[in-house]
């Protein structure tokens, strides 16, 4: 075996080389070609002399053919400073399955058919509306209903007026907690419920708050309506009230607004709060 061909096939990266078999219209290769081998000693005495029979090189299958024309045109274009594209194969086409329309209908008219139930609509209540002024001062939660639509809240005039009313129940003025003031509905959607249960638990939460500290005895509230938000019950004017869950009692009179406005609201107050006013 030539030297300079070994060397080459190494350089290649090619282990073994048995060129054997005749490529399929190819031209008949010169003898040396069967009998070229990489390593030699792959091929012993016997195999020699049946590499030199023209005979005992069948054509190759198409398959080893391509492989074969595949590594000659690697072997090229490695020579000639070319990289090799792997040529393409078609392959054949996938038959084509047509379904059964027949059998589709069949299933489709057999599968059960699901009626659609429209759910109920739940009915949402209009949200009330209120505007709730909260303070504590000694044995007393002062309430207040101001005007929803008023544009100003807990004035400076309500302030004094409440102050006059506390220290006439023989309670400290300069005591009163700073006044929270509790506006519904909170929000502004339709699709939330706000209805009456809602509006009232918010203002019960607040009074149960105000109530966790000790000393409260009574709530006075100013507004007919506010017993219903505040107390969760009706209540007559200047009639004291015990409410057994809350453990206090609670007297209902005029609003301060309205005896601000009317000067024969205050003189209904002063009557109202009889039960609450210190005997002496």
């Amino acid at each position: 075996m030539n030297t300079t061909q070994a060397h080459y096939l190494e350089q290649l990266g090619i282990q073994q080389w048995l060129p054997r078999a005749q490529l399929s219209n190819a031209p008949a290769s010169p003898d040396w070609v069967y009998r070229f081998v990489h390593p030699s000693e792959l091929l012993g005495d016997d195999e020699f002399e049946s590499a030199l029979v023209m005979g005992a090189h069948a054509p190759v299958a198409p398959h080893a053919e391509q492989r074969a024309m595949a590594q000659i045109h690697h072997t090229l274009g490695s020579e000639n400073g070319h990289g090799y594209v792997e040529p393409e194969f078609t392959q054949p086409a996938s038959p084509t399955v047509r379904p059964n329309l027949e059998s589709l209908t069949g299933v489709a008219e057999a599968a059960p058919k699901t009626e659609f139930t429209p759910q109920p609509k739940v009915s949402i209540e209009p949200a009330p509306r209120y505007r709730i002024t909260m303070a504590r001062v000694g044995r007393l939660l002062v309430v207040d209903d101001l005007p929803v639509r008023g544009r100003l809240g807990f004035s400076d005039a309500h302030k004094r007026l409440l102050a006059g009313i506390v220290r006439s129940l023989g309670e400290d003025a300069t005591q009163l907690t700073l006044p929270i003031t509790l506006e519904w509905p909170m929000f502004t959607g339709k699709s939330l419920d706000q209805g009456p249960q809602e509006a009232l638990r918010y203002a019960q939460r607040q009074v149960k708050f105000l109530l966790r500290e000790p000393g409260v005895e009574n709530i006075l509230m100013f507004g007919q309506a506010l017993p219903r938000w505040v107390v969760d019950s009706e209540a007559e004017s200047g009639v004291l009230t015990a409410h057994p869950e809350l453990g206090v009692n609670y007297l209902v009179t005029q609003t301060l607004s309205q005896a601000l406005q009317l000067p024969e609201f205050k003189r209904q107050i002063w009557n109202d709060i009889q039960p609450l006013v210190p005997k002496q």
